[in-house]
């Protein structure tokens, strides 16, 4: 082909090439925004609802302090406030107060009580038509404000009876109930601080009978205070956000806002926002939801991708007229491809593809069970709150209900392994390891199933004296109860158990025997492959993911060991691993 032909074919090709690596590159670009976006958003409800998690978590440990000692007094409930705030900030707070259950016939008793104890004419009050603090009326039960923290700015509260307003009654109503912590719609707050509306957690305290109502913890919360706290310093920018409560009106939003340079910059609550994502925050029997979208200018394509068809076409017209050049650089590329070479670059491809397949199992490994919980919290709530309102469900929507609690549970308790074995395969090099006496980790293993039927069928071998070894007697011990568990799952019942440790040379050798249907050898060490699980096994007639001896082999390595496993003739199954020092 002559030169002028060649660079014409070329100058074609390379402007065609350009046109579609241009189109390929838009296209990747506005899928990589649509994932950070999705990822942002993600990002933004899990600090939301841990925040929520934590308000509810204080109200409910200052029920359970309450329920251990009734008679706390105002002092002591002033220091409990003080420490649980030195323990973790909590900026949103507007009041927490202690709300006792008291019966018409001892209200009496109660205000001289009050009286003495510092305020001077005390009365339970209510607020009249207009709006003014008078003696509240006669009725059966009160619930009064006893102690508030801080007194300072709410002392018009203490007193105040929260049976006598019909939203603060049915919450407790709710509670008493369900005997559990509930949230109210929003409201707006006497101590407002930032926008006009909060929530409350109320919270029942129980006396030690777990029968009679002490009364109520209660969480006076400010929404854009706990938003605000939650995305402080966050790493998230250009994000419009919503916050709705269904029983509010999803039309009507609690809180507007933007996350701009790690700032939250509130808005109005008319401003209309454009759906992008939307996802549930769960609050104590109470769900709201998160709606976002992109702020003006966020999440814009790259002005760089530009450049692409630019230097495409600069580079098509460089082509064109060193089409000879090119020519001899290609042959002499060729001639570089010999054998030895190729075959040393497809050895460090090999290597360099399986460390990165192991970082990405992990990495999705982790993010696939984080990115579960969120859903499964959800799926529980809605679970517990559609319980509550089909009281009189009958039977088999009660055991579909149970059936839906018992599944998101176990789900629980997959992912929780799932996260603690991508936790030990990525971050072994931190564990701690000391000079560790190999019986006491023995010892401690064999206690954890000390009160269960399973510990009087151990039979216990080792090979004495043990010398001390280099290890974290924390994954030692970790590594020996998931062979002892393994062995009980699927061996036979009520066959012994013997749990052999022996040293030669410089290892320290630990197995597992159990009488079991046969597995062939070279199954048998597979079946230390994560989510792996053996062909006698096949019809999952075990629970379980397929970890367990997958947390033997990683900790058997981090320790420079390996995992092992025989089988005999006679039914034997040995599972074991070793460590060297």
């Amino acid at each position: 082909m002559r030169p002028t032909r060649l660079s014409g074919v070329l100058l074609v090709l390379g402007l065609v090439g350009t046109i579609i690596s241009s189109t390929i590159l838009f296209s990747i670009d506005a899928d990589r925004r649509e994932i950070d976006f999705e990822q942002s958003s993600n990002s933004v409800l899990s600090d939301i609802q841990t925040t929520f998690n934590i308000h509810s978590e204080l109200i409910e440990q200052l029920a359970a302090a309450i329920s251990i000692s009734p008679a706390i007094t105002r002092d002591q409930f002033a220091r409990l406030i003080a420490t649980a705030e030195r323990a973790h900030s909590h900026p949103a707070i507007r009041a927490v107060e202690w709300i006792p259950a008291i019966r018409n016939d001892l209200r009496g008793e109660f205000e001289q009580r009050a009286t003495t104890d510092g305020f001077e004419n005390f009365q339970i009050t209510q607020r009249d038509a207009n709006s003014r603090l008078v003696r509240a009326d006669d009725r059966s039960e009160y619930y009064p404000v006893f102690y508030v923290e801080p007194l300072k700015g709410n002392e018009a509260a203490v007193g105040f009876d929260l049976a006598s307003n019909s939203d603060r009654l049915a919450a407790i109503s709710s509670s008493i109930e369900s005997r559990s912590q509930v949230a109210t719609a929003p409201i707006e707050l006497v101590q407002r601080q930032g926008s006009s509306f909060g929530f409350l957690i109320f919270s029942p305290a129980y006396a030690r009978d777990g029968e009679k109502l002490l009364g109520f913890a209660l969480g006076v919360f400010d929404v854009d205070a706990s938003v605000g706290a939650s995305l402080r310093d966050h790493q998230v920018d250009g994000i419009d956000f919503t916050i709705s409560d269904e029983d509010h009106g999803l039309a009507t939003p609690i809180l507007n806002g933007t996350i701009e340079d790690g700032l939250v910059t509130l808005s109005g609550l008319d401003r209309s926002l454009a759906e992008e994502f939307q996802a549930d925050i769960a609050l104590p029997n109470r769900i709201w939801t998160l709606t976002t979208g992109r702020a003006a200018g966020a999440f814009q394509r790259n002005a760089w991708l530009w450049a692409v068809p630019a230097l495409g076409v600069i580079a098509s017209i460089g082509l064109a007229t060193s089409a000879q050049t090119i020519e001899r650089r290609r042959q002499t590329s060729m001639l570089l491809l010999e054998s030895e070479y190729e075959r040393a670059e497809f050895d460090r491809r090999i290597v360099e593809q399986e460390l990165e397949n192991r970082a990405q199992k992990n990495q999705m490994i982790d993010s696939v069970s984080h990115e579960l919980r969120t859903p499964l919290t959800v799926i529980t709530a809605r679970a517990d709150l559609l319980s509550r309102k089909l009281p009189d469900a009958d039977e088999r929507q009660t055991v579909d209900l149970e059936s839906i609690k018992n599944s998101a549970k176990q789900l629980k308790g997959m992912i929780d392994s799932l996260i603690e074995y991508s936790t030990i395969n990525s971050e072994f090099s931190s564990s701690k390891r000391e000079i560790t006496d190999i019986n006491d980790i023995v010892n401690q293993a064999i206690v954890h199933f000390k009160s269960d039927d399973l510990y009087k069928r151990f039979v216990i071998n080792i090979r004495e004296p043990l010398l001390g070894v280099h290890c974290d007697s924390i994954l030692i011990r970790r590594a020996m109860i998931e062979l002892i568990e393994n062995a009980d799952k699927y061996g036979k019942e009520s066959t012994s158990i013997k749990i052999s440790v022996r040293q030669e040379a410089q290892k320290t050798i630990f197995e597992v025997e159990n009488s079991g249907e046969q597995i062939p050898n070279d199954e048998g060490i597979n079946l230390f492959q994560p989510l792996s699980r053996g062909s006698i096994f096949g019809d999952a007639s075990q629970p379980g993911i397929g970890l367990g001896l997958a947390f033997v082999r990683t900790i058997a390595e981090v320790h420079n060991g390996e995992a092992t496993f025989s089988s005999n003739p006679d039914g034997k199954n040995v599972f074991g691993f070793e460590i060297s020092e």
